[in-house]
């Protein structure tokens, strides 16, 4: 996996040609340089340069929040042997079921998913502390799943402990309105 470069997109062609002195058998590209970090548009036209001369599987990586999104990225690139999705599924676990032409999971599937990560997050944790940091972390991306609720503002990035967290999931779940196919929400630029 790599991204174009570190500074620049033509970066990738030393890239290329250092990868191609080795057996790999598939390339996953990011289409950004490491200084772009997650932030503006992928680079669309430098993983171009990369599609029509690579020869082994190739993957595309970065920006698939929507169907719509994997659709576009499926018609420009038709030969991609695939895409990796990142911080797409992060923010919309149900990504995946949407991309297949399926319903998005009802809030009990979330209550069950949300459920499943404190028990996760709460049992491997060294302590209570780093267990709400990694469940906050998370919720960076989740609230993008439950875009008609400012649940990450008003509650959970508030919370000071694992119960508080506990009570404002609760009450997302009680309170949020079913969650019609595609309501999901795009991360907002800065979080790119």
């Amino acid at each position: 996996k790599t991204r174009l470069g570190r500074y620049h997109e033509e970066e990738i062609e030393e890239l290329f040609e250092l990868f191609s002195n080795y057996p790999y058998e598939e390339l996953i590209v990011h289409p950004r340089v490491q200084t772009d970090y997650y932030k503006g548009n992928p680079r669309l036209d430098a993983f171009a340069g990369i599609y029509q001369k690579n020869e082994k599987p190739l993957i595309y990586n970065g920006d698939i929040f929507t169907k719509e999104d994997y659709e576009n990225i499926s018609k420009r690139f038709p030969k991609i042997d695939g895409v990796m999705l990142g911080r797409g599924v992060l923010a919309n676990p149900g990504l995946l079921s949407v991309i297949h032409g399926q319903e998005l999971p009802s809030l009990e599937v979330w209550g069950a998913f949300l459920e499943r990560l404190y028990q996760d997050f709460t049992e491997n944790a060294v302590n209570e502390e780093k267990a709400l940091f990694k469940l906050k972390e998370i919720w960076c991306y989740l609230r993008y799943s439950f875009p008609k609720m400012d649940i990450w503002n008003t509650k959970i990035k508030r919370c000071q402990n694992l119960k508080e967290y506990k009570m404002a999931v609760e009450e997302l779940l009680e309170h949020y309105p079913e969650i019609p196919n595609g309501a999901f929400g795009k991360l907002d630029e800065e979080e790119k």
